[in-house]
């Protein structure tokens, strides 16, 4: 691996596990569409704008 991305906004506090090939390491804080809570539109859009905002940053 030369790269590794958590996105998790709950991970930043997390320890990160050890990467073989000591890759380049970095967190981007999105909020996990798991999560989020509402109505039926309440998870597609949460899940589309982690990818939006994924996708910009790559």
């Amino acid at each position: 691996m030369d790269f590794v991305i958590t996105v998790c906004d709950n991970a930043a506090g997390e320890v990160c596990p050890v990467w073989p090939g000591q890759p380049m390491t970095a967190h981007w804080g999105i909020e996990d569409p798991a999560n989020v809570e509402g109505d039926e539109k309440s998870k597609p859009e949460a899940v589309s704008s982690a990818y939006r905002l994924l996708a910009h940053r790559i």
